[in-house]
């Protein structure tokens, strides 16, 4: 009957139903993590970001969060970088290892290097600690590197030629056929996994110092002066000296700093610094960077009351032409601003010319030890005085990646110096088979042909490399 056949027809094909894919969200990023495109992508992210920061002039780390003095600076910064000054200001080029997106790329590309390490962790695992010992047939005939010897040879002479050459042997025995798996510097495949430990090691070293590190390479102190250790810290450091030694041609020969640490009103720490023998307190190192003469200004509110008394180191602020000038904030309400003539001396070097700037405006010019007034303020400029420069600094990921380095070295020695060598050995009543695998540097064919030899030089069978010409 039709219906019938058709019915038959019907049952007989078979229905393709097409399975719905589901989204999984955690594979497809495990996917994008472990995609080695995008690490190579994101360590060249990285490196273009961290060169944006070594060629642009970063802010001071005591600019942070206090907006007068970063105006100072940023004002300062004018000149070289022009009309994109504000423009790098906002997207933290000048602030680049503390920015938003620095920190993002770094926080990427180590999970990236992780997600890529795990990945390969299971793999390498079985090859160093589980590696299969009774192999078929067809792998000893298939093998690049192999060889083969004939008749019977007794066992003990099979693992005693393997263990003369240094080989760690895992055994199998199947019936009458026993199976040997030997294995030289297996530890060395851990190599890779030292590398990438420590290259997450060293991002995380770097991103510590970023978070909870700082580095001010433009310390002032003048001498008798002191400077409040801020970021946290409630010392201060005081110059009670500072000495140069010259060569005769004209040269700087050595220069020192005697420095003093002042805590809870109390010298806690003394030393005299030079370049490369820094003072150390409470983990921040003081480093010593510069040196030079500048004028010293003080001024007093309508009270009496001393608000400022420092050095002003010229050339630190913009100037009119021939001029060098310096400046600083008074309070939350002024800016204060000195200048002289460049190359002054004499009369011209014991005369300092003022402007204010702020709630109020006024200018003027003062002569050494002689006050002037303006408004509630009272400026006195108290003659040259030398000073010092130092790079003060604090990194606490300097250990992280003092053991990270070692650890890279560690990873490149084992992978390098310590090639891994790998033998399966299949020994029966009518003969030795051998197959190996072995790093790219070592001849592992010439090893395989001298390991065979020691075992019976008279049973070897020629057998030629397949990747010899």
């Amino acid at each position: 009957m039709p219906s019938d056949k058709t019915s038959t027809q019907e049952t007989a094909v078979p229905s393709v139903v097409d399975k719905p894919q589901t989204f999984d969200p955690l594979g497809g990023l495990w996917k994008f993590l472990t995609n080695t495109k995008v690490a190579v992508v994101m360590i060249f992210l990285t490196l273009a970001a961290a060169f944006v920061g070594a060629i642009f002039i970063q802010a001071p780390s005591w600019t942070q969060g206090n907006s007068v003095e970063y105006s100072i600076w940023l004002t300062q910064m004018r000149p070289r970088y022009g009309a994109l000054t504000d423009f790098y200001s906002a997207v933290g080029i000048f602030d680049t290892y503390n920015s938003l997106w620095f920190r993002a790329l770094c926080g990427l590309l180590i999970l990236n290097t992780i997600a890529c390490t795990l990945n390969r962790l299971p793999g390498i695992w079985r090859s160093v600690f589980h590696s299969k010992v009774a192999m078929g047939d067809s792998f000893y005939a298939n093998s690049a590197n192999r060889a083969s010897l004939a008749g019977r040879i007794p066992l003990d002479q099979v693992l005693g030629a393997l263990r003369k050459n240094r080989y760690r042997i895992t055994q199998a025995q199947e019936g009458d056929t026993t199976y040997l798996y030997a294995d030289r510097n297996a530890w060395a495949k851990l190599g890779t996994l030292f590398t990438h430990l420590s290259l997450v090691l060293f991002l995380l070293g770097a991103v510590t110092g970023m978070l909870l590190g700082f580095s001010n390479d433009e310390v002032i102190i003048g001498e008798g002066a002191s400077w409040n250790m801020r970021l946290g810290y409630d010392f201060q450091v005081r110059l009670n000296d500072f000495t140069e030694e010259w060569y005769a041609e004209g040269m700087p020969k050595d220069y020192a700093s005697d420095l003093s640490v002042i805590d809870g009103d109390q010298e806690v720490v003394r030393k005299t610094i030079r370049v490369n023998d820094p003072l150390v307190y409470r983990g921040v190192k003081f480093s010593q960077s510069f040196y030079g003469v500048a004028p010293a200004v003080e001024v007093k509110d309508s009270g009496g009351r001393v608000v400022f008394s420092d050095i002003m180191v010229l050339g630190t602020a913009p100037a009119r032409a021939g001029y060098q000038a310096s400046q600083v904030a008074i309070g939350q309400n002024y800016l204060l601003t000195v200048m002289r003539p460049k190359d002054a001396k004499g009369a011209a070097a014991a005369r300092l010319e003022w402007q204010i700037t702020g709630s109020r405006r006024d200018q003027g010019a003062m002569d050494l030890e002689k006050p002037v007034t303006s408004g509630d303020l009272e400026l006195n400029f108290r003659g040259d005085r030398e000073y010092t420069g130092l790079r003060v600094s604090r990194d606490p990921g300097t250990g992280v990646i003092w053991f990270a380095s070692g650890l890279m070295l560690l990873g490149m020695c084992s992978t390098f110096y310590f090639q891994r060598r790998r033998l399966w050995v299949r020994v029966r009543p009518q003969g030795v088979d051998m197959a190996a695998f072995a790093d790219r540097a070592v001849p592992i064919q010439t090893e395989l042909q001298t390991i065979a030899s020691s075992m019976a030089p008279d049973s070897i069978r020629p057998i030629k490399d397949k990747r010899q010409k």
